[in-house]
């Protein structure tokens, strides 16, 4: 047993007990452990021994064995047990790695072995592994870099992907540069904003965010955000964390976005179009696009000029297209807006606007799509404002001249006898207006021949206009009134209230 492995063995392995997990304080170690933790550890917590990365497995490991060594009982043998491989720090800030081992004792303590396992790294060792490795898990050129007393830049560390972007290797770029930092990497143009912002971090000023180019061995150069972060000073010499992350194509994609933009808002300008985006959660409706109409008549809104849009809030509960619709177009415009939320259902609805100030409505049509979310809920409703008033004020002409009478607006004889056999069929077929009644008249005018032929035709057509006017006073909306001959009128009373009226 006193080979000389076992010696190495005894020289590398110490004893102590543990207390509870309030403190982990270390209890009666032995020469050997006090030896390898380069202390007298009487006292003092494990854990500002273990290395601080390695704290949290540590401890981890440490609370689940000694919660399951209180629910176990087997004597006075160890109740559970567990071993982990971890860091510990030394004094001189030099590194060695262990494997602890540890089993829950009846008097509530963990009895411990430490091992040491690896040779010592020295802390500068150490810092270039760490810092290399940890670089290299990030998918993002990073390098640190420390500031010589002349404002120099050298890179002291720095991952593959840093090299790759700048299209050099580790060996080339030292050689080359001697690990400096300087405008041969950085674009010139750049460079004095990039050395500014360097020199500028401290430790009260400890970040910023910046754009540079990067130059490439090629001759390219690509856009990166920088994120400068200073570390600490090391001998006096400030060490900076740089992390570039190419943004040219976000850049080229913003830029186009920006033409696109730009492009859409030059033909809204120049067309008499309304673009919208209601948001059916917030009830919210932003109109874009020619807004000249709107700053004219809806003085009550405030357009955001910059972003060239009126924003309506409350757009519904606050009933804003009711001030400038009539109500039936307004019952119209919500029930395709409830059935494009409820249904999902794209449409067009044609309403008339009537703006303060203006003599005449405008009509406009809106067209609309939805937008749903991941569970097929609408949250949006996106579409447009198309000025249509010319194309229906003249359909509504030609519909006028198909269904009225050209001379005196009334119903002309087809539309008025068709309109009075549909309504009367539908009131037969309802057996609940059986005790309704309906009063057919038919009106013509007594020698109108004479007045055309002592005054003239078109003397003869006032005195139609004039008595069709009367005639059209004299009755309800509801009723049906038409012309159906030169001087002959038909109306039907609809609903009269007796039945020998």
């Amino acid at each position: 047993m006193n080979s000389p492995e076992m010696a190495v063995l005894r020289e590398r392995c110490g004893f102590f007990d543990m207390g509870p997990p309030d403190g982990f304080d270390v209890l009666v170690p032995d020469d050997a452990f006090n030896r390898i933790v380069g202390r007298n550890a009487e006292g003092v917590s494990y854990m500002e021994l273990v290395c601080p990365e390695d704290r949290e497995a540590v401890g981890e490991t440490l609370r689940d064995v000694y919660e399951q060594g209180k629910q176990l009982t087997v004597g006075r043998l160890p109740r559970a047990c567990g071993s982990i491989r971890h860091r510990i720090v030394l004094p001189d800030d030099s590194v060695i790695t262990a494997v602890l081992t540890f089993g829950y004792s009846a008097n509530g303590t963990l009895a411990c072995s430490v091992i040491q396992a690896y040779e010592t790294f020295s802390g500068d060792t150490l810092k270039k592994y760490k810092s290399n490795n940890v670089m290299e898990s990030f998918a993002v050129s990073m390098a640190v870099v420390d500031i010589s007393d002349d404002g120099r830049f050298f890179v002291r560390h720095a991952n593959s992907d840093f090299y790759r972007m700048i299209g050099w290797n580790r060996v080339e770029y030292k050689e080359m540069f001697n690990n400096g930092l300087g405008d041969d990497v950085i674009a010139p143009e750049d460079f004095g904003v990039f050395r500014y912002t360097l020199l500028s971090l401290t430790e009260e000023n400890r970040e910023s965010v910046f754009e540079t180019r990067v130059l490439h061995v090629s001759g390219g150069a690509s856009v990166n955000e920088v994120r400068a972060r200073y570390l600490y000073a090391e001998n006096k010499r400030p060490l900076i964390s740089l992390i570039f992350m190419d943004v040219t194509e976000r850049n080229r994609l913003r830029k186009e976005l920006l033409i696109k933009n730009e492009r859409f808002n030059i033909i809204q300008q120049q067309t008499d179009q309304l673009v919208f985006d209601y948001d059916a959660e917030r009830d919210r409706c932003v109109f874009s696009g020619d807004l000249s109409r709107a700053e004219k008549y809806l003085p009550m809104y405030e357009i955001d000029r910059k972003n060239r849009e009126l924003v309506v809030e409350d757009f519904f509960a606050g009933k804003f297209a009711l001030g400038v619709m009539s109500n039936e177009d307004y019952n119209r415009f919500c029930e395709a807006f409830a059935d494009a939320i409820i249904y999902g259902l794209s449409g067009e609805v044609d309403f008339l606007l009537s703006f303060i100030g203006q003599s005449a409505g405008l009509w406009y049509r809106c067209t609309f799509s939805t937008v749903k979310d991941d569970m097929g809920t609408v949250v949006r409703i996106v579409g447009r404002l198309k000025n249509i008033d010319k194309q229906k004020k003249s359909e509504l002409m030609m519909e006028k001249r198909v269904y009225n009478d050209t001379l005196t607006g009334l119903l002309n004889k087809d539309t008025a006898m068709n309109k009075i056999r549909v309504f009367l069929q539908n009131e037969t077929q309802d057996s609940d207006n059986a005790d309704k009644y309906h009063a057919l008249i038919i009106i013509d005018m007594d020698n109108f021949r004479m007045i055309n032929e002592v005054f003239g035709h078109t003397f003869g057509d006032d005195v139609i206009r004039e008595f069709a006017s009367d005639i059209k006073s004299s009755f309800r909306d509801t009723d049906i009134v038409g012309r159906i001959g030169g001087d002959e009128f038909m109306i039907l009373m609809k609903n009269v209230t007796q039945k020998d009226w």
